[in-house]
């Protein structure tokens, strides 16, 4: 049996733009823990310098290149797309393994209160079902409304029935801290990978050409690979611009978080 050095590693995805997420990302990482253990993190840089901030860390933390000298065309959406996914392949399969469970995370999404709980919750979870590759752990509050109200309509119907039912596609955690449901068709801005699957997750998913118009979440929702969702977020999303599709994306999810708080 490998002995691991972490329960679980994160590598946080990071380019130059002057919102400064990467520092939010990594703050709130270090507060969640505090003097507690903390998994192992590391950077992954996609652009071919470094910033400000990445030249204050760069003592303090591993952080990896995985930038091309490749010229794509920022006008193209189609090479926008390619240059998203061959970064985000490239940040996985140069991760350090020095853990069962690798998080990538995009560095404009940051971890909820609880998060260290939560995450143990998720890994108990995986390490009692081998045939899961990769969890995600974010969805858009607004395109999934309140589960809770759907639980409770469908334990109402019958309970007996429910979990009968229910058990051909959730597989609830052992804590009962999060449960996993099928992978809702969107966003990678947080998702847990078994390390041992890496290699052909990436070997995989690498062939495909960017011009094909397909997002990276696109590409891994349509793979062989078994993914789940957790019920609940483990991050919050504060870009509040897609570089990649030139538009503004909703931040509804810290009114949301307020909301709920």
């Amino acid at each position: 049996m490998e002995i691991w050095k972490f329960d679980f590693s994160i590598t946080i995805i990071t380019t130059d733009r002057p919102q400064n997420y990467l520092i939010q990302s990594i703050g709130y990482l270090f507060g969640e823990y505090g003097n507690k253990a903390r998994p192992y993190i590391e950077i992954c840089n996609v652009d071919q310098r470094y910033n400000e901030f990445l030249k204050e860390i760069q003592d303090h933390i591993n952080i990896f290149n995985v930038s091309e000298k490749i010229q794509y065309d920022t006008e193209s959406l189609d090479q926008r797309l390619e240059k998203e996914a061959r970064d985000y392949w490239k940040c996985l399969q140069n991760s350090d393994r020095h853990s069962p469970f690798i998080l990538l995370l995009e560095d404009d999404a940051v971890a909820t209160l609880e998060f260290a709980k939560l995450i143990q919750s998720v890994i108990s979870h995986l390490k009692s079902h081998d045939s899961i590759d990769y969890v995600k752990l974010y969805y858009p509050p607004r395109k999934c409304g309140n589960p809770a109200v759907f639980l409770i309509f469908i334990i109402s119907l019958s309970f007996s029935w429910c979990l009968l039912y229910l058990s051909s596609f959730i597989q609830w955690s052992p804590n009962g801290g999060v449960y996993l449901s099928y992978p809702k068709s969107c966003c990678t801005q947080a998702v847990l990978f078994r390390t041992c699957r890496i290699a052909e997750i990436v070997s995989e998913l690498s062939k495909i050409p960017g011009n094909i118009q397909l997002p990276k979440d696109k590409i891994l929702d349509s793979s062989k690979f078994v993914g789940r969702s957790t019920d609940t977020n483990l991050f919050i999303h504060i870009g509040s611009y897609s570089s990649v599709l030139r538009k503004n994306v909703h931040l509804d999810d810290l009114v949301r978080g307020f909301e709920l708080s």
